[in-house]
């Protein structure tokens, strides 16, 4: 159980994303990759279709999991989401589970947890 940088996350996200059937995927900080577009104001790490379905992935440290900007994004990025059935995935080390689930339950919003 290591602690992985945030670009990492992004990384093993996508590996999980395309074991899930990932047709597309832009993901931000990954050169290979292109950009995913602005949601609700922000820009998610991950941004993915499977099977039709919009997903969007947001990576966060421990220090990320504690800032006030990482819930607004995924306030926003939720709100997009609802109305076309997408997705909203919360990646994090597996050490900063408890601080993901403590922020996940504060929101009331159906966001998925990925721990690695």
């Amino acid at each position: 159980m290591g602690v992985h940088p945030h670009d990492a996350l992004i990384r093993l996200s996508i590996v999980e994303l395309r074991k899930q059937g990932a047709t597309i995927i832009h993901a931000d900080h990954i050169a290979s990759y292109l950009q995913p577009a602005k949601v609700g104001g922000s820009i998610p790490d991950i941004a993915a279709t499977i099977n039709g379905t919009a997903v969007l992935v947001e990576a966060e440290s421990a220090e990320g999991l504690a800032a006030s900007h990482t819930k607004a994004q995924l306030i926003g990025f939720h709100q997009k989401l609802r109305p076309v059935g997408g997705q909203l995935v919360l990646a994090v080390n597996q050490v900063d589970s408890f601080s993901a689930r403590q922020l996940i339950a504060g929101l009331s919003s159906n966001i998925i947890l990925w721990t690695f």
